[in-house]
């Protein structure tokens, strides 16, 4: 099992994808100065077809040592993905995104909180969920904020909840006019 962070709207929201990622053809990514794969240049494999590989213009350092993640500090750097729904959805609403983001920044809060506004523009309200997927039966921890009040601490309680089986409730943040 595995978390998913999404966002739900009953207005459709344009999907926004990470402006630091991007899906190439392996002759786009030998231009590039990627290395790839040995089987990716065997005959016989498409190089020119699209979106065969994620480039990504920032390197991100994994400090296992001090349990950090090293990523540039972009405050631009996530993205919301198009979702279809399943079983372990719990919103009502129809339109969904998935979320993306290696870490929390303050930065990236505020630019997330300023993307909810545009999208406010046609929704009423958004729901952004933190679940952990597979279970039925969990509890939720509900928080509204109007969107005039919203800060990035609200942003920070979804992101960095704690969810998972199984006495750890879901998180979802109601964001409205």
């Amino acid at each position: 099992m595995s978390s998913l962070i999404y966002l739900a709207s009953a207005a459709p929201i344009a999907p926004r994808p990470n402006p630091h990622d991007r899906m190439v053809s392996v002759n786009e990514a030998l231009a590039l100065g990627v290395k790839v794969h040995d089987f990716m240049l065997a005959p016989g494999f498409d190089r020119d077809k699209p979106g065969v590989l994620l480039v990504a213009d920032r390197e991100v350092i994994f400090d296992v040592d001090n349990k950090r993640v090293i990523d540039g500090d972009h405050d631009d750097d996530f993205g919301f993905f198009p979702l279809t729904g399943g079983e372990d959805i719990r919103t009502k609403l129809p339109h969904l995104l998935e979320f993306e983001m290696m870490r929390y920044t303050e930065g990236r809060a505020r630019e997330i909180i300023r993307l909810f506004g545009t999208w406010l523009q046609d929704a009423e309200e958004l729901e952004f969920w933190h679940i952990y997927m597979g279970m039925e039966e969990a509890l939720v921890r509900w928080r509204e904020v109007r969107y005039d009040a919203l800060t990035e601490e609200d942003i920070r309680w979804v992101v960095e909840a704690e969810v998972g089986y199984p006495d750890v409730p879901q998180h979802c943040l109601r964001i409205y006019k």
